[in-house]
């Protein structure tokens, strides 16, 4: 495994999910080549046709690959992809997800994974996060969320995470996270003190305890 440890400003608190799945792409543009995993959560697809996106790479599953997300067979700018998925319940391996790092740091892409199930999984070979493997904080953002997990669905607490070592032909170091922070400024109030509160008590050890055992 490898332990990455990020700086506060490269992680954000957002109010779910969904938020950043639909709010991304206001830093890219509508000329892209997108790859999304399929099926996926609604939203993310819709997010890609209502920004303009027009070159889309559906990523289907087939029974001989364990219904998982094949590698894009050509290049592509961003990949979304959705560990454990909603709504097939499959979920990549460590093995898989490599291959998937590695596909992105050889074609400068991105990959904005949705992991906000992760913490269902009963199987060590699929992985807590993406940044346990090697080169992911250079080409990965990762979503999570309490609202499965922490069954805080209608409190809506979330947070993302986008290193400053991501790297890529459209943003040099730091300035996507930098991008998103200048975003999150101007379009979004921030995730309610009751949630934030609610959050912080489910991270206490007690709290982990009960639900991490």
């Amino acid at each position: 495994m490898v332990n990455k440890c990020f700086e506060p400003e490269e992680i954000f608190v957002n109010d779910g999910a969904q938020t950043i799945l639909t709010n991304i792409l206001d830093l890219f543009g509508s000329g892209l080549t997108v790859a999304i995993q399929s099926p996926y959560y609604p939203s993310a697809y819709e997010s890609l046709l209502v920004n303009g996106v027009k070159k889309i790479i559906e990523l289907k599953g087939s029974e001989d690959i364990g219904f998982r997300p094949p590698i894009p067979k050509e290049k592509v700018d961003l990949i979304f992809l959705c560990s454990p998925n909603n709504p097939s319940g499959t979920a990549i391996n460590r093995s898989q997800l490599s291959a998937f790092v590695h596909y992105a740091l050889e074609n400068n892409a991105l990959i904005i994974i949705d992991s906000v199930y992760t913490f269902f999984r009963r199987d060590n070979s699929i992985p807590l996060s993406i940044y346990e493997i090697e080169g992911a904080e250079q080409c990965a953002i990762e979503i999570g969320s309490f609202s499965k997990f922490a069954n805080l669905a209608g409190i809506r607490i979330g947070w993302n995470v986008i290193p400053n070592n991501l790297l890529n032909n459209i943003f040099s170091h730091g300035e996507l996270r930098y991008l998103w922070t200048i975003r999150n400024s101007i379009k979004f109030w921030g995730a309610s003190s009751l949630s934030q509160e609610a959050a912080m008590s489910i991270l206490e050890e007690e709290s982990k305890s009960c639900m991490f055992t």
